[in-house]
């Protein structure tokens, strides 16, 4: 057998080996958090009841819009923006269609209070920043009187109105 020049080979063993999750300058600093299916409850914001009710509106958004939509809480943002944390876990966790590019990550961070409805390109004109920041609006009362169950399908339903169904 022929040997190829090590000039050639080493591309093609490059394309042979498994992708690495998409790192940028706004994954600096953010930890490597293992996601859960549709709903990954680091910050344990949800008890059993509540998991199991958001993960099921997930599931149902999905089958009824054909885009992915996931919930992730965390503990604390560790120093980093809510919307580099967010957009972060969505390029490392690969949300949404890979041609479309268009899921939506929605980012709880509990320490610091803070959240973040986060879209791939795909999503940004069936989902703006202003469509998302209106949505969290609506559920930022629910999780201040402790109804994080209440908030997050309330904006789960929200989001599914704004972005409709793929053609």
């Amino acid at each position: 057998m022929r040997r190829l020049p090590l000039i050639l080979a080493a591309p093609m063993l490059a394309a042979c080996a498994p992708a690495q999750p998409l790192q940028t300058v706004a994954c600096e600093g953010v930890p490597q958090i293992e996601q859960f299916g549709r709903l990954t409850d680091g910050a344990a914001m949800l008890d059993a009841s509540g998991q199991a009710q958001v993960t099921q509106a997930l599931a149902d958004y999905e089958a009824a819009t054909g885009r992915q939509l996931v919930v992730a809480t965390v503990p604390k943002l560790d120093g980093r923006r809510v919307d580099d944390y967010a957009r972060c876990l969505g390029d490392r966790w690969g949300i949404g269609d890979a041609k479309r590019e268009d899921g939506v990550l929605v980012l709880l961070a509990k320490g610091e209070r803070q959240m973040r409805i986060a879209t791939g390109r795909g999503a940004e004109t069936l989902l703006t920043d202003d469509e998302a920041m209106a949505i969290v609006k609506q559920m930022t009362p629910r999780f201040a009187d402790g109804q994080v169950t209440a908030g997050l399908l309330l904006g789960i339903d929200a989001i599914e109105a704004e972005m409709g169904s793929v053609q």
